[in-house]
């Protein structure tokens, strides 16, 4: 019987395992890898939790086959693991997203039919979704250059629903669709957008990443729907947003998953107008990997190539990242390639550098942003 250790000694992990040993897999797991070392020596469920060095004599004595990685983790981890693996010369193998993971192990004779190699990916872990482009609270430096549109611009919703159906019937699944802008709760058709994920990626969960400035303005029908489907909402908390309680109290009477994040005083600078970055190495360090971005039939491994005509437009510069857009209605496209394209480095990672702090300001129109306020 073949052996493994799964990566990450966590709840996730544990849930993983739990759900495989339901369909008799369970032996196949034989301990879980984690860096943390106050974990290393303990156990989850009667398996040991083991180090790099200890999992790399596993594999050397050929007491596993390899180790296996979650599609659910968080692509910079997944990336993080990928390469200490690679370094210490062990094999490995991926597991649906979680939320998946419960259908392929139904349809499974034994646990070689649930893994699969990087080569035959056919899941997304993260996909945004560009709901809006305009905002409400329009920071200086918006990464998605939401400070510098003039005119309202929504994904339609038809085209929306269109979109999904082709992405279904490109790739077997995404883990999480998020929806950003913007400001996405500005769009006049949420609700839908919600309702046609859940009907056509029915596993899939859903998130919003909102500033929070509109949640008091919400229909009982919103609130319905994101109970309903248990959709988690993501709370940016900026500077000068008075109201937070306001916020707590609205999401604290509600039935709803939510999270608000620490006050937000620092943004980021990364672009590089010149195009002169090392791809690859701008890759390896990127924190936007997870960032995979769908609007209008086009996806991209993140928002930049999907919004960066607002910053030609605006600048007059001619930073072109077509090629790093996939046309989802591309007849030739494969599940296989797109999952590689959105995991890989890509020219448009030519325009970004080193992340460069800089303090949180708003844009009260766009004719005051200034091209330093990016680069």
């Amino acid at each position: 019987m073949s052996k493994y250790i799964l990566a990450g000694a966590s709840e996730l992990g544990k849930n993983s395992v739990e759900i495989i040993e339901k369909f008799n897999f369970g032996s196949n797991i034989v301990g879980y890898m984690d860096n943390d070392y106050s974990k290393i020596g303990k156990n989850i469920c009667s398996r040991n939790i083991f180090s790099i060095v200890q999992t790399e004599k596993l594999f050397a004595d050929k007491t596993i086959q390899g180790v296996i990685i979650s599609t659910s983790m968080s692509d910079d981890y997944k990336h993080s693991i990928k390469k200490q693996l690679e370094q210490h010369g062990i094999k490995y193998w991926f597991i649906p997203p979680i939320n998946y993971l419960n259908e392929e192990c139904k349809k499974a004779s034994c646990m070689e039919d649930i893994i699969f190699d990087e080569n035959n990916m056919e899941y997304i872990n993260v996909v945004q979704i560009m709901t809006v482009d305009q905002c409400n609270m329009n920071c200086s430096g918006c990464s998605h250059f939401s400070c510098l549109v003039d005119k309202e611009k929504e994904y339609d919703k038809d085209k929306f629903k269109q979109d999904l159906i082709r992405l279904k019937e490109v790739i077997k699944g995404v883990g999480v669709f998020s929806f950003v802008g913007g400001e996405p709760l500005l769009h006049s058709n949420l609700i839908q957008m919600i309702l046609d994920i859940k009907d056509i990626f029915k596993e899939a969960t859903i998130s919003i990443i909102t500033n929070g400035l509109l949640l008091n303005n919400m229909s009982e029908e919103f609130w319905k729907t994101v109970e309903d489907n248990d959709v988690f909402l993501d709370v940016t908390y900026y500077p000068e947003m008075k109201k937070m309680d306001d916020v707590h109290r609205v999401l604290d009477s509600k039935s709803v998953r939510y999270k608000i994040w620490p006050e937000r005083t620092i943004f980021m600078k990364r672009l590089n107008p010149k195009g002169d970055s090392d791809a690859k190495t701008t890759w390896d360090f990127c924190r936007e990997r997870s960032c995979v971005t769908m609007r209008d039939g086009k996806i991209s491994t993140c928002y930049m190539p999907i919004t960066i005509d607002y910053f030609n437009e605006h600048f007059g510069t001619k930073i072109d990242m077509l090629d790093s857009i996939v046309d989802l209605y591309n007849p030739k496209l494969t599940g296989k390639e797109l999952v590689k394209k959105m995991t890989s480095y890509q020219n448009a990672c030519r325009y970004c550098h080193d992340d460069v702090p800089r303090e949180w300001s708003r844009c009260s129109k766009p004719n005051d942003a200034v091209m330093e306020d990016w680069i």
